[in-house]
């Protein structure tokens, strides 16, 4: 992944993918932009909500992000190490609920 590209390899696509998850995650449902939210029109907030509708959005930005500028590897990459550390928690939590 020495030029990082959504569009290339089944690595990569993962790798998008779980960078668009994250980003979508940040601006629909997590509490930090709460605020944000709240001050939006119903018909967008509803839009957010939607990962099918938002998500399009949120992967044709990461997409022209991506390819555009390759300092953005960096952040690109937080956001994966992020993802999957919130997904791996999101798992433990279920796990010792279940327990």
């Amino acid at each position: 992944m020495d030029n990082f590209a959504p569009v290339g390899t089944l690595a990569e696509l993962s790798v998008a993918s779980l960078i668009c998850f994250r980003l979508w995650r940040l601006i629909a449902r997590d509490s930090i932009l709460d605020r944000g939210r709240d001050i939006m029109p119903g018909f967008v907030k509803a839009g957010l909500a939607c990962p099918w509708c938002s998500s399009v959005w949120v992967a044709l930005v990461l997409v022209f992000v991506a390819e555009g500028f390759t300092r953005w590897r960096v952040v690109l990459d937080v956001i994966l190490i992020a993802t999957v550390a919130g997904i791996l928690a999101a798992i433990m939590d279920r796990v010792d609920s279940d327990g």
